[in-house]
């Protein structure tokens, strides 16, 4: 296994090569089996955040124990890969620190000219002197970083022109291949890389290096220790002044066309500003709305609380009417069971009535019967005491005329 490390003072010059050595069989740096997210690139910013200031902290550096652990578990996790590379301006900070972990690290160092570090801060937004400042002093720390490491280490590092490496890309994978025999491949990679820097930005920032010395020497320094395919390089050539009033009036008619169409922006802005503040007048409204429907909403929902609480009161009362209502269907079941033996009492006891009915009418009959009966025998009696009477009649009659017979017999 061996690895790459490109590194150098511009990220921007740094990816599109480290691109190239992909096309070429070189596999991207890995991250640890254990966590997808600790990547190369975010072992570099997690590394240097700890460091407050880097101008302070040499190349030779520890990051620590944990951070070297990390790292081992980048390079397990990439173990099986006959070469892989990383890409990272932060390793110019870290440059002892990678040559000492791994004996098969080689490194690229891409330099770029103080001129174009500049032009791609500007690219990136420096929009201030003090930003440019911080750019020039960022990229003279690397380089210096760099050149030292690679008059330290020539074996284990090439020091190339990014422009050059860019432009000709095949040529320089070639050498790679050859100087550290790295299983590379030798193909046609498509040259994609310009490097058409804008004249009046290019005129103004080498206006500004004019009085940068030091940095202007480090880059004089670099370019005697470059490698180069070819033996003499030519040197970048400035900008004409005929190109540079060119891109001045280009840059003024942009400006110009710009303010044009800031000013019907402006007035969009406007319209949509009025358009704004009516659309904020009813949105207020329907805020004030809203605030009245969430008010409702809260009746309401105090309401149907309330609704449910009787709604649950309501219901435990029918459940347990439901239960009384089963007691007494139960109780009612036994009534009416109760009420079927009466009626068939009062059934049987209508029966006996009209039996007994029958018999007392048949006794009444039998009464009425005898009191004809006894009525008869009373006239006959009351006829046979007349008849006794009349006989006793006759006999007190008979008995007076036979004492007068005996008395006047006597006499």
């Amino acid at each position: 296994m061996k690895t790459l490390c490109i590194t150098g003072s511009v990220q921007s010059r740094l990816d599109p090569f480290a691109e190239n050595l992909g096309k070429a069989g070189a596999s991207a740096a890995r991250p640890t089996t254990r966590d997808q997210e600790m990547t190369i690139a975010a072992w570099h910013r997690k590394v240097l955040a700890t460091q407050k200031d880097h101008a302070s902290v040499p190349s030779t550096s520890a990051p620590g124990h944990v951070w070297e652990q990390l790292v081992g578990e980048i390079f397990l996790a990439n173990h099986n890969q006959p070469l892989w590379y990383w890409a990272d301006t932060g390793s110019t900070l870290l440059l002892d620190f990678w040559f000492n972990f791994d004996p098969n690290t080689f490194f690229l160092l891409l330099h770029t000219s103080p001129h174009e570090a500049l032009m791609d801060a500007i690219e990136h937004g420096a929009d201030t002197l003090e930003v440019l400042q911080n750019a020039l002093d960022d990229w003279y720390q690397r380089t210096r970083q760099m050149l030292r490491f690679h008059l330290r280490h020539p074996t284990r590092s090439i020091l190339l022109d990014s422009n050059d490496a860019l432009g000709q890309p095949d040529a320089y994978i070639d050498v790679l291949a050859q100087r550290w025999q790295l299983p590379l491949e030798t193909i046609e990679i498509e040259q994609t890389w310009q490097n058409d820097p804008h004249h009046l930005t290019f005129y103004l920032v080498d206006k500004v290096l004019q009085n940068q010395p030091q940095a202007l020497a480090l880059h004089h320094e670099v370019q005697a220790s470059l490698f180069l395919i070819n033996d003499s390089k030519a040197p970048a050539s400035k900008p004409e002044l005929g190109d540079v009033v060119s891109d001045y009036l280009e840059a003024r008619r942009l400006l110009q066309a710009g303010q044009a169409d800031n000013d019907t922006l402006r007035q969009t802005l406007k319209a949509a500003q009025s358009q704004l503040a009516d659309s904020n007048l009813a949105l207020q409204d329907r805020q004030v709305q809203l605030a009245n429907l969430e008010t409702d909403h809260r009746h309401l929902q105090a309401q149907s609380e309330q609704y449910l609480q009787e709604l649950s009161e309501i219901r435990s009362g029918l459940e347990n009417s439901d239960q009384e209502n089963r007691l007494l269907l139960e109780q009612l079941r036994h009534t009416l069971e109760n009420l079927e033996k009466l009626a068939q009492e009062d059934r049987h006891k209508s029966q006996q009535l009209t039996e007994l009915n029958v018999e007392r009418n048949t006794l009444l009959s039998q009464i009425d019967l005898f009191a004809k009966e006894k009525t008869a025998l009373a006239a006959v009696h009351d006829e046979q005491a007349r008849l006794a009477n009349e006989r006793k009649t006759q006999i007190d009659t008979l008995s007076k005329e036979k004492a007068g017979l005996v008395a006047a017999r006597d006499a």
